[in-house]
């Protein structure tokens, strides 16, 4: 993580949640959407999603924010597996 300031100076990333993402490909370049108290949030990578909060990259299972100079990691959420074969009922 590089740091370029003193984190929780101005904005805050508390309760923000990544809930989907495109991943452009390398270079970090693609746009999130996130849940937050405030409602949802999206953005592009470089767009500020909320004051003082800068979505900075998109990588392909996470994004990077930027607040007052520090980066800070999110992590899009496991979601349980959906079987496309539903288990079949043994018949008599």
């Amino acid at each position: 993580m590089k740091v370029f300031g003193l984190a929780g100076q101005a904005a805050d990333i508390a309760g923000i949640e990544l809930t989907g993402l495109y991943a452009a490909g390398a270079g970090g370049l693609g746009f999130a959407t996130f849940r937050s108290p405030r409602g949802p949030l999206s953005g592009n990578a470089g767009d500020e999603i909320q004051p003082g909060v800068r979505l900075y990259q998109v990588g392909n299972d996470h994004v990077m924010l930027v607040v007052d100079g520090v980066e800070h990691r999110l992590e899009l959420p496991a979601r349980p597996a959906i079987s496309l074969n539903p288990a079949t009922p043994d018949l008599p």
